[in-house]
This record gives C-alpha cells, structure tokens and sequence, in this order.
C-alpha cells in the first residue's frame, strides 16, 4: 500500500486509527465496505486518468492510462449508487488485484529461487495472497469480516512503515 502522498507528518495516526477501526470493528465497518471501496476506487480511477491526460501516456500503446483510470473510475460509481447490492462487484475486484499483487510477489520468488536462494517469507506471503485472492472471488461476499480485519492489518503495517518513513526524512 503506498502510503507516501498522503498529506503532512502525522497521516500515519490516520491510518493507524483506519487499522484499529477495521481490526477491531469489522462487522459494523463491513456493511461499509462496498461503498468505501467505490470510493477508493473512484479517487484513485480519477488520479491515474488525469495523470494519463497530463502526461500523454495515452500515446504510449503499452501503457494504459488513462483508460485503465476512466475504466476504474466507472467500476467504482457502481457501489456508489447501489451500495452493497455491488458486494460481489467489490470482491472479484479486490479478488483481481489481489491476484496481481501475488504475481508480482511470486514473481520476486521465482527471481530469487532462479539465483538459488529462496525467500520462505516471501513465498509464504504469496501464497497467502493467492488463497485470499481466490477466496475473495468466489466467497460470494460471505468471507468480507475477515478481509476488512486484514485489511485493517495492513492499514496498521503502511501505518508503521509510513511513520518510520516520516522520522528518517525529519532527521
């Protein structure tokens, strides 16, 4: 989770507090989550359009933006206007990433075992991701407690490393 254009030196409270909320909380925040996530997705779709707009990538044939932002920017109003009817929605598309992020970590293992080292952590952490991933597919939406409480451990980890981040760029 890139945590490193949020505003000002203490947004890592923000996200920490986001964390505890979702560990702590998920069944009241999970009722939330398709319309959060629409939200989520909307900003970011935004972003990732006008930078493509901005900087012409649009010219670029092996980039996708701005359509990969336009695209995501509809997927996002989705959950928006039907709330969580879009649950299934929401999931398969966490689901999608979540399979990207996996391959990009199981792509740093397969590196490694090439060069023959192999990172136990790394392979399990991909695996996991897998798991979940598939899970979120196919769970039907029933599985979103527990993904909000992961979510909220990731929130509490970007929280850590943005804070540690923060006080090797003050000094």
């Amino acid at each position: 989770m890139k945590v490193t254009n949020l505003p000002g030196h203490d947004s890592w409270m923000l996200l920490f507090l986001l964390g505890v909320l979702c560990l702590t909380l998920a069944p009241v925040v999970a009722p939330w989550t398709a319309r959060l996530a629409g939200l989520v997705l909307v900003v970011l779709g935004l972003e990732q359009a006008v930078e493509g707009f901005r900087l012409k990538k649009y010219q670029n044939r092996k980039k996708l933006q701005p359509a990969l932002g336009i695209i995501q920017t509809l997927v996002g109003l989705i959950p928006l206007l039907q709330g969580e009817d879009a649950l299934l929605l929401i999931c398969a598309v966490w689901g999608v990433f979540g399979l990207l992020q996996a391959a990009h970590g199981l792509n740093r293992v397969i590196d490694a075992a090439s060069r023959k080292r192999f990172p136990w952590w790394q392979a399990t952490v991909a695996a996991l991701e897998i798991m979940l991933a598939l899970e979120l597919i196919f769970s039907s939406g029933e599985a979103i407690i527990l993904h909000v409480r992961l979510l909220g451990l990731e929130l509490l980890t970007a929280a850590w490393v943005y804070r540690g981040g923060v006080r090797r760029n003050c000094a």
